[in-house]
């Protein structure tokens, strides 16, 4: 059977960020916190491991990923740590949040200098995290925050400060990296902000009212547009920008707007309604703010996150692109097969183990390490015990 069809289909890499490096894409899986290393050209993926540490059954585990040398930095998203793997000596490592990190998610990260700085995505809160002492510095909003602000929508960069723009505020939230400030800003306007961009000493949003907003280099209003509701539907999804030309993404309709600042046009993309049903129909209604969009390796590269397909834009449309495992494939099974188990196991949901396979495929990794250790390959056996004992507890109660 052909594994682009089968493997990795039953258990799909699920990108949130990716990284190039030494001609190589490198990522981490969300569903179950792998670490993968993909040809841009063929498809074919190296999965090197599963990320170490106490919460390695978690989903959604990192947000973003930044380099600094010879090492990858995994940025947070749920968990509460760095996660660093090193790219010359194959080995993993993991450092610990210094601070109270409850209650918060984060989602996006920037390299500067030496230092890694990342935002939570409740709060107008940023951190500096040092790549070569392993230290943390927690940097407070000098305004405060917004109750129950969403800072998830997007971020781009000016040099040596971020701007990271609020969901459901017209707020805009300034981190200088080099003087470790962080600063909020009233826009005027009305709502949030699903995407930001600057070019042409001006930045560009995209309003979740479907309206692009203008902003001065001082985060003044400028001027608004609505954008046009028979070809952009939705917020939008994905920004990537190339110089002064900026693609935006729109979540629902997956048109793609080129808007090229210099000569003040902007042009539709990627538009073939047959080909655009075709992908809508199998991924279905994209969640909000879940698009990567991203260049690599020379390719502008979409990723739907919630049902882990990959495309990349081959002329003016969407292709898809699969992958097929073809390194660490037995270790790839094991522990991908474990941790979607025990993840359902662990949060009460054993009904998701819907059928008899599915079981027994579970029992039987759980299993294999002592087989291998015990120099045996009596699976069959190990099955049926485990049905027996399994059947036994269950009359039992035990759990």
């Amino acid at each position: 059977m052909d594994e682009r069809n089968s493997l990795l289909d039953f258990f799909p890499a699920v990108f949130t960020d990716m990284l190039e490096y030494d001609g190589k894409i490198w990522f981490s899986a969300s569903e179950f916190n792998g670490l993968f290393q993909m040809d841009p050209r063929t498809g074919e993926m190296n999965y090197l491991g599963r990320f170490p540490g106490d919460e390695e059954e978690w989903q959604y585990l990192h947000s973003a990923v930044k380099r600094f040398g010879s090492k990858l930095f995994f940025v947070s998203a749920c968990s509460k740590d760095i996660r660093i793997y090193d790219m010359a000596e194959n080995y993993f490592e993991t450092c610990h949040f210094s601070f109270d990190s409850d209650n918060m998610q984060f989602f996006g990260a920037e390299v500067y200098d030496r230092y890694l700085f990342f935002w939570n995505g409740g709060s107008f809160d940023a951190i500096r995290f040092d790549m070569e002492n392993r230290t943390f510095l927690r940097l407070k909003c000098a305004g405060g925050s917004k109750p129950q602000c969403l800072m998830w929508g997007g971020h781009c960069r000016v040099e040596d400060k971020l701007y990271i723009i609020c969901y459901n505020y017209p707020v805009v939230v300034e981190i200088d990296m080099r003087n470790n400030s962080v600063h909020s800003y009233e826009t005027g306007g009305v709502g949030g902000y699903s995407s930001i961009c600057y070019a042409e000493d001006q930045f560009v949003l995209t309003g979740t009212e479907n309206e692009a907003v203008i902003l001065n280099k001082n985060l003044e209003l400028v001027s608004k547009h609505q954008l046009d509701p028979r070809y952009f539907q939705g917020d939008v999804g994905g920004s990537y920008q190339d110089g002064d030309d900026i693609y935006y993404m729109f979540g629902e309709s997956l048109n793609i707007l080129k808007v090229q600042m210099k000569e003040k046009t902007a042009k539709q993309i990627c538009y073939n309604e047959n080909k655009q049903k075709d992908i809508y129909r199998r991924a279905g209604i994209f969640w909000k703010q879940i698009i990567l969009l991203k260049q690599c390796a020379g390719t502008l590269w979409m990723a739907d996150i919630k049902y882990a397909r990959l495309h990349r834009l081959a002329g003016d449309e969407w292709v898809e692109f699969r992958q097929v495992l073809c390194g660490g494939k037995a270790q790839f099974i094991q522990d991908r097969t474990e941790a979607y188990f025990r993840y359902y196991m662990m949060n009460g949901e054993e009904n998701r183990i819907a059928t008899l396979t599915n079981f027994l495929q579970y029992k039987v990794f759980r299993k294999s390490d002592d087989q291998k250790a015990e120099g045996k390959n009596h699976y069959g056996a190990a099955i049926y015990k485990e049905m027996k004992d399994t059947i036994h507890d269950r009359k039992r109660g035990v759990n």
